[in-house]
C-alpha cells in the first residue's frame, strides 16, 4: 500500500518522507477508502493535501572566488561610470549576484544583471562641478586700482571714477571671457 502512496507522491513532486506517507494513509482512511484500489483518491488526497515538496535536484551554482566575483564588478562598474565605487554598492551588487536565481551562471552576464537589478537602489556619482572663469578681481592695476567685474555695464564704465587702465583691463577680460566661454558653453 505504502509503494503506491509513494509512487504518487513522487508523481505530483512531493516529498517521500514517513511523515508524508503517514498524512496520506491518515487521510485515506478518514475517507474509508483503500490505498490498495483507490489510485484516483490517493492522486486527490495528496492534490489537497499540504506536504512538504520535494527538494529541487537542479545544477548547484557554479563556484567563483572573491577575486573573480570583485575582476568582474569592476568591468561592470567602469562600463558605468554614473555609479559610485563604494563598498556599500559592492554589496548590495554582491548580495544580488550570490541570492537571485537570475544569475545562477556566475559568470560576467549574470554580474551584470545583479547590477541591473540593484540598480535602482545604488549610489550614484555626483556631477562634476561646472568650470568657472578664472578671474581675480583681488589684484591690482598699474595705476593702484582694481579691476572692475566682468558684469560692468557700458553706463557704469562712463563713471569719472573709472580709469583707463581698468577699462583696457576690463575689455581685455572680457575677450578672454568670451573666447572661454566659447569653449566651455554648458557653464
Amino acid at each position: 500500500m505504502s509503494n503506491l502512496i509513494e509512487q504518487e507522491l513522487r508523481y505530483a513532486g512531493v516529498a517521500v518522507t514517513p511523515a508524508n506517507v503517514a498524512a496520506v494513509m491518515k487521510a485515506l482512511e478518514n475517507y474509508g477508502a483503500s490505498a490498495d484500489h483507490d489510485r484516483d483518491v490517493i492522486k486527490i488526497v495528496i492534490g489537497h493535501g499540504k506536504f512538504e515538496s520535494a527538494p529541487r535536484t537542479g545544477p548547484l551554482p557554479r563556484a567563483i572566488s572573491a577575486e573573480g566575483a570583485t575582476e568582474m564588478y569592476g568591468r561592470v562598474l567602469a562600463a558605468n561610470p554614473w555609479c559610485a565605487n563604494t563598498e556599500a554598492n559592492g554589496a548590495k551588487v554582491a548580495e544580488v549576484f550570490m541570492s537571485d536565481p537570475r544569475c545562477f551562471k556566475r559568470d560576467l552576464q549574470a554580474m551584470v544583471t545583479a547590477f541591473q537589478i540593484a540598480s535602482p537602489h545604488l549610489e550614484r556619482m555626483p556631477p562634476p562641478p561646472k568650470a568657472t572663469f578664472p578671474d581675480d578681481l583681488s589684484r591690482v592695476l598699474k595705476d593702484g586700482t582694481r579691476p572692475l567685474p566682468l558684469d560692468t555695464s557700458l553706463t557704469a564704465m562712463q563713471s569719472s571714477s573709472i580709469t583707463a587702465a581698468q577699462v583696457r583691463d576690463w575689455e581685455l577680460r572680457r575677450r578672454k571671457y568670451e573666447s572661454w566661454k566659447a569653449e566651455h558653453p554648458d557653464a
